[in-house]
């Protein structure tokens, strides 16, 4: 298990169950870092964490969490996601509101706390480019490979306590529009446009105009579908009928 620890966007330390020197990662792109790392230790357990979580990282249960490989968990302690709830008027899927006192199925996911197989990384590596941005890419990432078997979680077990006082990111308007215009039909953006207009009388044309000129994002999942999803996870030790 490797964890990589972060500013928000940068590295500020790797700390590894080996003896390795990452010394040489510090202030490097933490998603750069983790792309990376996927192709050195396909075999490891990538974890990443804000430095303002640094002290609620539950260390001793993330291996027992991947039970199999296809996994991918995070956690947002505060009550607020990374986008706001203006991401209702364009999904209306119950990954929307998430309950975060139990592991839920969300395609969500936050920088704030997290964790990955690094096989599974390198296996959708190709759909992926490195972003200053993290909580987008990540939330980008789940969005396109959750629907291809990865199996996308906020898990409160990753934190022992909650740090509120932390400055969690949120995505702007801007990110908003140009997330719709690379995950959904190009006609959602219109009607997210005309909804923040009826609704909530906000006039937000320069996002709509630069949402434009975007591409949709795809996935290639053949690589993912290639890893086998084998539980190591003892469900009935003893079958009997009843």
């Amino acid at each position: 298990m490797i964890i990589l620890y972060h500013n928000k966007s940068k590295i500020t330390e790797v700390v590894s169950t080996e003896t390795n020197d990452f010394s040489s990662e510090i202030n490097r792109n933490v998603v750069a870092v983790l792309l990376d790392f996927s192709d050195q230790f396909e075999d490891e357990i990538l974890v990443w964490c804000h430095e303002n979580q640094r002290n609620h990282l539950n260390v001793t249960v993330i291996e027992s969490l991947f039970h199999h490989n296809k996994f991918l968990f995070s956690f947002n302690p505060s009550a607020n996601n990374y986008f706001g709830r203006e991401l209702g008027y364009i999904e209306d899927s119950p990954f929307i509101k998430i309950n975060k006192e139990v592991r839920y199925a969300t395609w969500q996911t936050s920088s704030q706390v997290g964790a990955i197989h690094a096989s599974v990384l390198k296996a959708c590596k190709t759909n992926l480019t490195v972003e200053n941005n993290f909580d987008y890419f990540l939330n980008s990432f789940a969005k396109r490979a959750i629907v291809h078997g990865l199996l996308s979680y906020s898990e409160p077990k990753l934190l022992t306590g909650k740090n509120l006082d932390a400055s969690i990111p949120k995505a702007n308007l801007s990110e908003l529009f140009k997330f719709t215009k690379q995950h959904y039909r190009t006609r959602w953006i219109f009607l997210l446009f005309f909804n923040l207009l009826l609704f909530e009388k906000r006039f937000p044309l320069l996002p709509l105009v630069i949402s434009l000129f975007y591409k949709k994002r795809s996935f290639n999942p053949e690589r993912l579908n290639q890893i086998p999803l084998t539980s190591n996870k003892s469900i009935i030790e003893k079958g009997t009928i009843d």
